[in-house]
């Protein structure tokens, strides 16, 4: 491991725990952000030794992941006194002496014969007495650290030694190490136990001389092989995702974001009512959507949609997206032109919307255009009040009455109030809305500032671009017109690639 930087896996929770809630990288710390001083308790960092502090009060700059601390790492970052650089917080993964069932336990990536997180793993090339011992849980016959045996491609894994970002298969290169995503699942090619510590749910562990093995696409017959949400990607990449959108990460980095309402074509599914179409959508496309598996015992499968039912990707010029997403524009539900009803959604997807006579470009969340509470909807930006859309108990998405607050159920960080990220299990495809992990007092358990700042995370409603959380690239945009938002009531946080 290159001396002066450690890293984290933060395994137990997908792709929403990182995607700025309230986790803000090179923030300005002013008094819009209401951030007071924020000393931390001495709790062990991702190196073992105690916090320092994590935010500045005095104004000015915070510092982003891997940077120098300075006079504060942003919140949701803390300071690494072993390195003196910003660092995930130890409240994402096992801090070096904690319990540990395998590496991706631990902000190290080792976790040792004990049972005990260890301090670092080591990189490819170095020597090694243990499988767990390396980044990528291969200690090979002359005992050096190897590649994660099996795997075909060329990236190489959180931990290891980079040059650039390509290099790794989190495509996110900082101080010649490869970093987490900040997903908190691991991308394709990457170090895995078991599927569910895959962005993919898919973990291949067929090499029997190994306990580790690699994250690989989840290939079903039939179904998109786009990039599932967690995968990395940029503005070239994009157009790959199953969203079609990038999201921002505290860890530097950018990923396909996770869709609102139901799961777009390619997309992980556990049964068909999870997929746009499904039998219980409630539209008349309703069974043009199924959750197609391998094998009918298998949890995990891929959404297959037909038709372009409500809910789907269509086809649509984006800046979010920096250019055409490759989809139908044919809205099957939609009156003609049917692609009258394709826009964006509050999370940068372009979508097929609902819609009725009064409506005839769709259900765009505005005063007349916007499906009330408690009834059927294919996503978030459909419903009144900025509400989320979520399946009830038979499988059918409705709106909710208003945001989620602190411990209700969400699909991504933009169903979730202010001041809230949505936090999603392993194994799970939806979450609850939670405060961000932030240092705490030792004492009282809460910042020593009191209330913590409050911005709006990607796919969160704004008025201006100075609602988002700044540092990530954000901007307030209208996702109705498909432009900068100019104060309308249909603005989210997003991030644009064009």
């Amino acid at each position: 491991m290159t001396p002066g930087f450690s890293f984290a896996s933060g395994r137990g929770f997908l792709v929403h725990l990182l995607l700025v809630g309230l986790v803000v990288g090179g923030c300005t710390c002013d008094e819009k952000d209401r951030r007071g001083d924020a000393d931390v308790d001495g709790n062990v960092d991702l190196d073992g030794s105690t916090d320092a502090e994590v935010d500045g009060s005095s104004g000015g700059t915070c510092s982003a992941f891997g940077d120098v601390c300075g006079t504060g790492c942003c919140l949701g970052l803390a300071c690494d006194v072993g390195t003196g650089r910003c660092a995930l917080p130890s409240t994402v993964c096992a801090a070096s002496g904690d319990d540990c069932t395998d590496g991706n336990d631990c902000c190290s990536l080792y976790c040792d014969g004990t049972s005990k997180c260890g301090t670092a793993c080591v990189q490819n090339g170095q020597n090694c007495g243990a499988d767990a011992e390396c980044c990528t849980g291969n200690c090979n016959g002359s005992g050096q650290c190897a590649n994660v045996v099996g795997y075909p491609g060329t990236c190489t894994s959180t931990g290891n030694a980079c040059a650039v970002d390509a290099n790794c298969c989190s495509n996110n290169c900082v101080g010649n190490v490869c970093q987490t995503t900040g997903a908190a699942c691991a991308p394709v090619g990457d170090r895995c136990y078991g599927d569910t510590d895959c962005c993919s749910f898919k973990c291949n562990l067929s090499d029997a001389t190994s306990p580790a093995g690699f994250c690989e696409l989840l290939a079903v017959g039939g179904t998109s092989s786009c990039s599932v949400a967690g995968e990395p990607c940029n503005s070239l990449s994009c157009k790959d995702c199953c969203s079609r959108a990038c999201a921002p990460t505290v860890a530097g980095a950018t990923v396909c974001s996770n869709v609102s309402g139901c799961r777009v074509d390619g997309d992980i599914c556990e049964n068909d009512d999870d997929c746009c179409g499904g039998p219980n959508s409630g539209y008349g496309s309703a069974g043009s959507g199924d959750c197609v598996k391998n094998a009918p015992g298998d949890t995990y499968g891929r959404c297959q949609i037909n038709q372009g039912p409500v809910g789907a990707v269509c086809s649509l010029v984006t800046p979010v997206c920096g250019g055409v997403s490759s989809a139908p524009s044919n809205c099957s539900d939609c009156a003609s032109p049917k692609s009258q009803c394709c826009h964006i959604d509050s999370g940068g997807t372009p979508r097929c919307l609902a819609s009725n006579g009064s409506c005839p470009g769709g259900f765009d969340g505005t005063a007349g255009c916007c499906i009330a509470s408690g009834a059927a909807c294919s996503n978030s930006s459909e419903c009144c009040n900025g509400a989320p859309c979520l399946q009830d108990g038979s499988g059918t998405y409705r709106c909710g009455a208003a945001c989620s607050a602190a411990n209700e159920v969400c699909a991504n960080t933009g169903d979730c109030c202010l001041g809230l990220t949505c936090i999603v299990p392993a194994g799970e495809l939806t979450g609850t809305c939670t405060m961000p992990p932030s240092p705490t007092d030792p004492d009282a358990g809460v910042l020593d500032g009191g209330t913590p700042p409050v911005c709006a995370g990607y796919s969160q409603v704004c008025t201006a671009t100075a609602d988002c959380c700044p540092g990530m690239g954000l901007t307030c945009f209208d996702y109705n017109t498909n432009t900068a938002c100019a104060g309308g009531t249909n603005c989210a946080c997003l991030q644009i690639l064009e």
